[in-house]
């Protein structure tokens, strides 16, 4: 929780898998950012992309196997960026 400003702001831990039984969660479902960052729809819509193009490459494979390993790679994918752009939207918010 921040109580930098006026408005209460509440960010989510990170979770360590956005993947359980073949459910795999998207924008803030499996990252949410602070609202002030405005990254929200962008991260969401990269997110969809990285999923659907991973699932192309590797649904060719049985499908419990295909979608494990999209899942897998697409956390150890988008983790990087998502991590680098929680930081840039923590220092922004510290200066608002």
């Amino acid at each position: 929780m921040e109580a930098d400003s006026l408005y209460l702001t509440v960010v989510t831990p990170p979770l360590p898998t956005w993947e359980r039984g073949g459910c795999v969660l998207v924008g803030d479902a499996a990252h949410a950012l602070q609202p002030s960052s405005g990254q929200g729809a962008s991260m969401a819509l990269e997110d969809c992309e990285a999923l659907a193009l991973l699932l192309r490459h590797y649904l060719p494979e049985p499908p419990k196997i295909g979608l494990a390993k999209a899942a897998k790679k697409y956390f150890d994918m988008r983790r990087p960026r998502l991590d680098m752009v929680l930081r840039r939207a923590q220092q922004f918010s510290r200066m608002k």
